[in-house]
């Protein structure tokens, strides 16, 4: 389907192409299953409805409950769950001039 008349006879047509990322399935920001490490291993939908950070919270409880029950089984200290304050999956680049504060909108 990459075949250059392919694409011209459907731009012809009025279809359009999609931008998503090529060879990924689980791309879609309402996905109930891919749990994701860039959002903190939480799933697309729970960063969605803002449910990601009490997961976060949790996790990050229960991780300092087992450091402090088994200290000698940890080397180093436990992972930061503090959920991300932008997500991105394809950043701006510098030449488009688009910031990611741009991106931010708060709520």
């Amino acid at each position: 389907m990459r075949a250059a008349t392919l694409e011209i006879r459907l731009e012809g047509l009025g279809v359009l192409r999609s931008f998503s990322k090529p060879r990924v399935s689980n791309d879609n920001p309402y996905n109930d299953r891919h749990r994701n490490g860039g959002i903190r291993f939480a799933t697309p939908s729970q960063r969605h409805s803002e449910a990601a950070v009490a997961i976060s919270r949790h996790r990050a409880h229960a991780y300092e409950q087992a450091l402090q029950r088994h200290r000698r089984h940890w080397s180093r200290p436990t992972r930061c769950w503090k959920q991300p304050e932008v997500v991105l999956i394809n950043p701006p680049t510098p030449v488009s001039g688009i910031t990611v504060a741009m991106l931010v909108v708060t709520v």
